[in-house]
């Protein structure tokens, strides 16, 4: 039983795919065709492990198909197995090297590994074989280039993501974290407010926020973002109360300080908020 692996991305029906491919395995197990439709059904319904257990019988049967070994690289990025997905992107490229898709998904395993030069490398090697642009793409070269504290070139980056992408919270909060870096603090807070608009469930969306309104001096503002931060999340209470402790210190030492030293202070506890939030996240 032929099934084409094509079927399951017209369709959308994953389950009823998943169990065509398996009838096809039933009559002859050693198709590697319907092994490779069976994870791919399996990525697309998030059963990452059953999806890697497929894969890797797909690339036991047929070595040298370069989609398997990007969709095993795929869910292996997926259950933040960083370096063996690296491995698997690389076999794929080895086989297909003209392949934006694997040099892209290295990239990306490239950057939750935190070597962000060798995963921009990556990610201008997809862009000068892509055919159509990706989201993911754009937002992963704007990660690396933050990373590697080239905020003038990530900016562009996360807004070409932005454009092909506009309702994905991700690529604007890239945004608001690089235009902190360049000192851009209200066009900074848009950003962040339209990642919120998109997703008012992100958790730093709204620590960056409540830093940033104290920063422009809108503390009972800043004080409701910690707020919403903790209703989202009341384990995070610790956060917002060290966030709190700040921002009321910033709030006082405004009356006593000039202005010069309390700017400065603030943008210090504004930066290293900024570079831990931002090491924490990747294009996904």
């Amino acid at each position: 039983m032929k099934l084409p692996i094509g079927a399951i991305r017209r369709t959308n029906r994953y389950d009823e795919a998943l169990q065509a491919y398996e009838k096809a395995i039933h009559l002859n197990a050693k198709d590697a065709v319907a092994w490779e439709g069976k994870a791919n059904a399996l990525h697309r319904l998030n059963r990452y492990q059953d999806a890697l257990a497929a894969y890797e019988r797909t690339t036991g049967l047929n070595p040298k198909n370069p989609k398997a070994w990007r969709g095993k690289g795929s869910v292996l990025g997926n259950l933040k197995k960083y370096d063996e997905a690296l491995c698997s992107f690389d076999t794929a490229i080895s086989l297909s090297p003209r392949s934006s898709v694997a040099w892209e998904g290295k990239g990306t395993a490239l950057v939750y590994l935190g070597r962000h030069k060798e995963a921009l490398f990556a990610y201008e090697k997809a862009q000068n074989l892509i055919v159509k642009e990706r989201k993911l793409l754009w937002w992963g070269t704007g990660t690396s280039l933050w990373h590697l504290r080239r905020y003038d070139k990530a900016l562009p980056a996360f807004e070409r993501a932005i454009i092909i992408g506009p309702k994905d919270p991700g690529p604007w909060c890239g945004k608001g974290a690089t235009l902190i870096k360049l000192r851009r603090y209200e066009e900074a807070l848009v950003a962040i407010e339209h990642a919120l608009r998109l997703d008012d469930s992100n958790a730093k969306s709204w620590l960056y926020r409540a830093h940033l309104l104290a920063y422009l001096g809108r503390y009972l503002d800043a004080l409701a973002s910690l707020d919403e931060l903790v209703k989202l999340n009341s384990e995070l209470e610790p956060v917002a109360e060290n966030a709190r402790t700040i921002i009321a210190r910033h709030q006082r030492s405004r009356q006593r300080l000039d202005s010069a030293s309390y700017i400065g202070d603030l943008t210090k506890d504004l930066m290293q908020l900024v570079d831990t939030i931002m090491h924490g996240l990747g294009p996904n």
